[in-house]
């Protein structure tokens, strides 16, 4: 990979999404994807030191948090349902997020995960 000197631009960049994938009743595949992302711009770079991250999930919203900090809100229109946990650091042409040269050897650390259930 080319060093790419847009990377050190975007290094205090947080994407987040949530995202609808439609389907067919008659086929069961994904038709449709309904993508909403915001972008952040953070005082700070994430890989310099471990963070808290959050995410309160009810049947009215969803709120992401960082080190204790709300930093996005939404109304919780689609997802009243059994939902997956997925983890990533994702490096995309989309989001202009190619890694330099001299960062391609790194790792990404998760130090622990923990979910709680809010009894009914």
């Amino acid at each position: 990979m080319q060093n790419n000197p847009g990377a050190q631009s975007n290094r205090h960049d947080l994407t987040s999404n949530l995202h609808v994938f439609s389907t067919s009743s008659d086929k069961g595949n994904v038709d449709k994807l309904k993508s909403f992302g915001k972008k952040y711009l953070i005082p700070f770079e994430f890989q310099k030191e471990f963070h808290v991250w959050g995410l309160e999930w009810n049947k009215d919203s969803i709120k992401w948090y960082l080190d204790s900090v709300i930093f996005r809100e939404s109304l919780n229109t689609y997802w009243h349902q059994d939902q997956h946990i997925n983890f990533n650091s994702e490096s995309s042409k989309w989001l202009q997020a190619f890694p330099i040269d001299d960062r391609l050897n790194k790792t990404y650390d998760i130090d622990y995960i923990r979910v709680w259930k809010v009894k009914q």
